[in-house]
């Protein structure tokens, strides 16, 4: 799931895959013609912001599918819905962490049956169950934030897998150790790309990322992490539901993420919650990355009003960028973040705009 600092792969399939496709087909249809047409350039080497975007929503749809089979292979066979209606859920722990750390998941949980206790926390084998998520029910000290009583009961009464992107909340993270291994895959705000500074202990000191530039009456830390979080039905051999299997994968200060994407497009991007940036591919001049910065509050009020995509000139204080914001929405459908890919903007040029928009058959 993982991949190591620009010189690794991505287990997740190119989003250009299809494209590649495309030209080759493209190429076989025009074996007749005197002069052949230049293939269209991929996702990689067509320079501009709109494709950039394309493909950074292709991707990380598609890490979203893998992040899903992945978690889905952990319950799979109802061994692990038997433990929990046995009571033997604790006498396995140690083969539930080997599950969370094999996947690289910040956060594995097992509920109870009705959804509102939990029964084992493998990721911090010192935290007792309780009914903390059940209790999370959007709304927490830093503003909107996952609503997990809703996409459990969602989970449970319409045996259904949920998978989406969410603000988990300090406190919910608080409750997760921050082993060893991950702090190797995760960036202290504004520090360099390869710093040695220690996290913390806690998945809450690995997420919270520093404001650099905080409005009045605006907190000085963005405490919330940005997280894949899936949330499944668990059930027994026989089929019944015995509990609930909550997984995540911290995405905040995560660069590793958007490092195998820039491997694919070439181009730099940036993960925000809200207004704030929490991951980011950018490294400055001086060796630091841009982690904590702001947009201001008007764009992020168009991504929110547009639903989908929204292409502006942002300034943030090392160049003027053209770049395109695309809104992230939770399982419940609020936005609550966007992606962003960005590229240097002619200082006299006009902002970059969307291609016109192409007519077609609604379905």
């Amino acid at each position: 799931m993982f991949c190591a600092r620009r010189t690794s792969g991505f287990s997740a399939k190119p989003a250009w895959t299809l494209v590649a496709a495309a030209l080759a087909a493209a190429l076989l249809s025009s074996c007749g013609d005197e002069k052949p047409k230049e293939p269209p350039p991929t996702y990689g080497q067509e320079p501009g912001v709109e494709s950039g975007a394309q493909a950074l929503v292709s991707f990380l749809e598609e890490v979203k599918r893998d992040f899903a089979e992945d978690v889905s292979s952990i319950g799979a066979d109802g061994w692990l819905g038997e433990l929990a209606r046995t009571g033997a859920l604790e006498a396995h722990r140690e083969l539930l962490l080997e599950k969370a750390e094999t996947n690289r998941l910040d956060v594995l949980c097992v509920l109870s049956a009705d959804g509102q206790t939990t029964l084992i926390r493998a990721t911090n084998p010192m935290e007792e169950g309780g009914t903390e998520l059940w209790d999370t029910t959007g709304q927490c000290e830093a503003g909107i934030c996952v609503d997990m009583r809703a996409l459990i009961t969602r989970a449970l009464t319409q045996d259904e897998t949920i998978t989406a992107f969410e603000l988990y909340p300090e406190e919910l993270m608080k409750l997760e150790a921050l082993t060893e291994p991950r702090r190797d895959f995760l960036l202290s705000a504004q520090d360099g790309p390869d710093t040695d500074q220690p996290i913390g202990r806690t998945l809450a000191d690995a997420a919270a990322v520093r404001r650099t530039n905080p409005r009045p009456g605006q907190a000085p830390m963005e405490t919330r992490g940005l997280v894949l979080l899936d949330v499944r039905p668990m059930h027994a051999v026989d089929g019944e539901i015995e509990g609930v299997l909550v997984c995540a994968w911290l995405l905040s200060r995560n660069h590793r993420l958007l490092d195998a994407f820039h491997q694919q497009a070439f181009m730099d991007s940036s993960l925000f919650v809200e207004t704030t940036r929490v991951a980011t591919t950018t490294v400055l001049k001086d060796l630091t990355v841009p982690v904590g910065d702001q947009v201001p509050s008007d764009l992020y009020d168009e991504v929110v009003v547009s639903g989908e995509a929204y292409f502006s000139r942002v300034n943030f204080g090392y160049g003027l960028l053209d770049a395109k914001c695309t809104s992230i929405v939770d399982g419940t459908g609020r936005t609550i973040g966007f992606s962003m890919v960005e590229q240097a903007a002619d200082p006299g040029a006009p902002p970059a705009a969307p291609p016109p928009e192409v007519g077609g058959e609604e379905e």
